[in-house]
C-alpha cells in the first residue's frame, strides 16, 4: 500500500530535486568553463527569450523554456532556433548560466 504525497510533500520532493539539480550544474560549470568562449547565443534570442518566457514565482526560467517547448508555446521564430542543431542545450545552458550567476554562453550581436 503507497501514501498518497501531500501537496506539501511534493513541493518539499521538487526543492530537493532542483537542489541537487543545481549542484550538478555546478560541478558541471567548472568542468565546463573551457567551452565558453565556444557556445553562443545572438542578442536576439536572449531578447525572445526574455520577452517571452515569464516564470511563475516559484519556477526558474529553465522550467519555464523546457514547459514552453514541450507544449509548444514559444513563437514561431525562436521554436525555429531552439530545434536547430544543439540550440536547444545552448539556451539551457545560458539559463542555467544565469541561475547560477555565471556566463557558460556568450551573448554575440548579430
Amino acid at each position: 500500500m503507497s501514501e498518497e504525497m501531500t501537496l506539501s510533500d511534493e513541493l518539499e520532493e521538487r526543492d530537493r530535486l532542483i537542489d541537487y539539480l543545481y549542484s550538478r550544474v555546478k560541478e558541471l560549470v567548472e568542468q565546463l568553463e573551457g567551452l565558453t568562449e565556444k557556445l553562443t547565443i545572438l542578442k536576439s534570442v536572449e531578447d525572445m527569450l526574455y520577452e517571452e518566457l515569464n516564470p511563475l514565482k516559484r519556477e526558474s526560467m529553465i522550467e519555464t523554456f523546457v514547459l514552453g517547448v514541450n507544449y509548444l508555446v514559444l513563437s514561431d521564430e525562436l521554436m525555429k532556433f531552439v530545434i536547430t542543431g544543439d540550440n536547444y542545450h545552448i539556451i539551457c545552458a545560458y539559463l542555467a548560466g544565469k541561475a547560477l550567476g555565471v556566463d557558460l554562453v556568450k551573448v554575440v550581436e548579430g
